[in-house]
């Protein structure tokens, strides 16, 4: 319950001029009352007789306190004042003239506008409310005569007695059962000039907490539901104060179960990530992984740089509200953040979708409903609500073509590599294929296969890319064409020459020349691509992709390129001549991999987070890999099909020397053919440096 002390205006004290008799010759003001019928001081308009008043409440459930109130008149004249601690203004409009439009700005910055078409009398107050109902009726209103913007675009001009009223009738139609559930007469309630006050017992008030009312940031659209599932308070707010107890569930050490799963939604999903795979994923066990160890919990052993990070620089970019069959409702906050990690790195611009209310009628990746809906005020995770994840990294590579030991500093590799990898990742294998169009592809765009397709389809033969445990989640690959490049999508025979890589990109032997040849492939920063996400079987004839619908299709700006090779490589070795080592003497770690042995081992690294990068941004750990792949039969003949097992280790914040006890892989890969120990770092924007040494 609320209490506020209510002490409008003092008692009323006759203002007379001269002696004050009848016969003196003085004369009297009018007596001045505000909206509430409660007497006003002379002192108002300075005891002039054609003294006139604007007043009302500021308020959302709650009063709207030492906030900044203007009115403007239809000649332009505006005057200005605050409200008190209740919410309550009056300022004085003498001489002002008809339409006229309120505004109070909130302690978020929002503000909520109200628009009035009352005459301007001596004497007399005219009532204009401020609240989320008002900003929708000045709104409408705005619309009405073809303005964007919401109420900010409302001018005295557009406001007329026809349109007014059918934005008020409007608003009173859709919340006819609230209206009368507060106690209001639906029949008589304007929410413009009804007076109210800012209390508990008041019905205008009840009113007012009885729906949810925001104001969408992108759009300048304030929009009303007359129910009552979602928070009512301000966006900002709710986002600080949730992405602060984000902040408290990475604080502490890892645990075994993930210490945020009550902050994400029960129908949670974001790049096709749900909560029940991303709980199965994160009970994973680390070592021996196909495909990439998932983000989105924090407990896993690759996520400890999450550990200590925190979230500023928060801001809202939108705040909608909408209501689901079942009659609750949902309130969806999107915003943006930076991420700060404890090894000095950042992750700018991040985004959430934030939910509070019901997830009732929410769908999955597969396109079903989801059973567990999660009924909270309380705000959680929603998700981007994308089947897939699709997007771009941008990679730098150190190739070394020789046994690694001490005395073998990666830097005298004999490759180097740029590239932009074209991410689709799908861990809940919903989508088969993707068509990608944009810059430096194909005319017709480029196939991306599902590599859960190319491991379990009985279609795809023992060809290009045939991995027997790939992993779900993988990033889909390129079909190629019979010179193995990257086919055009309407020629591509994925059945004949398989698929690999996800990337475009140019080696050489040196760092500059890897400059030059990135150079041709005329990848420019903020480049359009759209990704076409397919379910069908299209992949599996020369053009059937022509014949599928695809089940989503998203639009993405590739926004980072990979560094000047040269410019990295010259920083590396700037700053340290040998960035790591290990304590192995020559050729045991290429022995071990060809034998399919267990082996342990100390890398000792430079300082990395000291690594100048030409954006300005530090480099932090993304991991260590012992990789290595071959045939799966001793007798085996060809070179597919063929199996692939990675052991990733992910140093602590700062670490320098790292120990790596990696296991024997399994007997699935009978027969090692390549190997490699790979050191990747990144500067948590999707950039990143990979220094590789085969050992062949």
């Amino acid at each position: 319950m609320r209490f506020f002390a209510v002490a409008l205006c003092a008692v009323l004290l006759a203002a007379c001029s001269g002696g004050g008799g009848s016969g003196s010759g003085g004369t009297t003001t009018a007596a001045l009352v505000n909206s509430f019928g409660e007497p006003v001081s002379n002192d108002f308009g300075g005891n002039d007789s054609a003294a006139a008043g604007a007043d009302g409440t500021a308020g959302d459930g709650a009063p709207i306190p030492n906030a900044a109130v203007t009115v403007r008149d239809s000649t332009g004249k505006t005057v200005t004042g605050t409200t008190n601690k209740d919410g309550y203004y009056q300022l004085v409009v003498t001489g002002f003239t008809a339409p006229m439009i309120a505004s109070v700005v909130r302690s978020d910055g929002t503000v909520w506008y109200s628009p009035s078409i009352a005459p301007v009398a001596a004497r007399k107050f005219v009532t204009i409310n401020l609240n989320a109902l008002t900003d929708k009726v000045a709104a409408d209103v705005a619309k009405a005569s073809g303005a964007t913007g919401g109420a900010a675009g409302l001018t005295t001009t557009m406001v007329n007695t026809t349109a007014l009223q059918k934005a008020k009738t409007d608003l009173v139609t859709q919340l006819n059962a609230k209206i009368v559930a507060a106690g209001l007469d639906p029949k008589t309630f304007d929410p413009v000039t009804t007076p109210f006050k800012a209390v508990t017992t008041d019905s205008y008030d009840k009113l007012l907490e009885s729906v949810v009312a925001v104001k969408d940031p992108a759009t300048g659209e304030t929009v009303v539901t007359a129910t009552t599932t979602a928070e009512t308070k301000p966006a900002l707010q709710l986002a600080k104060d949730f992405l602060a107890s984000y902040d408290a569930s990475r604080a502490v050490a890892l645990t075994a179960a993930p210490q945020d799963d009550a902050l994400h939604d029960d129908c949670y999903l974001d790049n096709g990530w749900t909560k029940a795979l991303a709980r199965a994923r994160y009970t994973a066990a680390p070592g021996m992984i196909a495909g990439p160890i998932n983000d989105v919990w924090v407990g896993s052993e690759a996520n400890k740089y999450l550990i200590g990070s925190t979230r500023s620089n928060i801001s809202v970019l939108s705040d909608t509200v909408v209501d689901n069959a079942d009659l609750t409702n949902r309130r969806l906050i999107k915003v943006q953040y930076q991420v700060n990690y404890t090894d000095g790195t950042t992750e700018n611009n991040a985004t959430a979708t934030l939910i509070s209310g019901s997830s009732y009628g929410a769908t999955l990746a597969d396109g079903s409903v989801c059973t567990t809906p999660t009924v909270s005020k309380t705000l959680r995770h929603f998700g981007n609500r994308e089947i897939v994840r699709v997007g771009f990294n941008a990679y730098n590579y150190a190739n070394v073509s020789a046994p690694l030991s001490a005395s073998v500093p990666y830097y005298s590799s004999t490759s180097y590599t740029n590239a932009v990898g074209f991410k689709v990742r799908d861990p809940g294998k919903v989508a088969t294929y993707a068509i990608v169009k944009g810059a430096g592809l194909p005319t017709n765009g480029a196939l991306l296969l599902s590599p859960s397709v190319m491991r379990d389809d009985a279609a795809f033969g023992n060809i290009r890319g045939k991995y027997v445990d790939w992993g779900d989640g993988t990033s889909f690959k390129w079909c190629r064409d019979a010179t193995g490049k990257i086919a055009d999508a309407a020629s591509a025979a994925c059945l004949t020459y398989g698929a690999s890589g996800s990337e475009l990109n140019k080696s050489a032997a040196t760092a500059e020349a890897a400059d030059v040849s990135f150079a041709t492939l005329n990848l420019t920063k903020g480049s359009q691509y759209t990704f076409d996400i397919y379910k069908g079987n299209g992949w599996k004839t020369v053009g059937g992709y022509k014949n599928d619908t695809p089940i989503a299709s998203y639009s993405r700006t590739l926004n980072n390129l990979p560094y000047s090779a040269a410019a990295v490589m010259s920083a590396v070795q700037n700053q340290n001549q040998t960035p790591w080592t290990t304590n192995l003497a020559d050729g045991v770690l290429p022995a071990a991999l060809r034998n399919n042995s267990a082996i342990s081992f100390t890398v000792t690294t430079g300082n990395i987070g000291a690594i100048p990068l030409p954006d300005a941004t530090k480099l932090g750990w993304s991991g260590i890999y012992l990789y290595r792949e071959g045939k799966i039969s001793a007798g085996q003949t060809s070179t597919w099909p063929m199996s692939q097992q990675e052991y990733d280790v992910f140093p602590a914040n700062g670490a320098t020397t790292i120990n790596i006890s990696a296991p024997a892989p399994s007997s699935v890969l009978a027969v090692p053919t390549y190997g490699s120990l790979g050191f990747e770092l990144t500067n948590r924007n999707g950039n990143y440096l990979n220094l590789t040494g085969a050992l062949n």
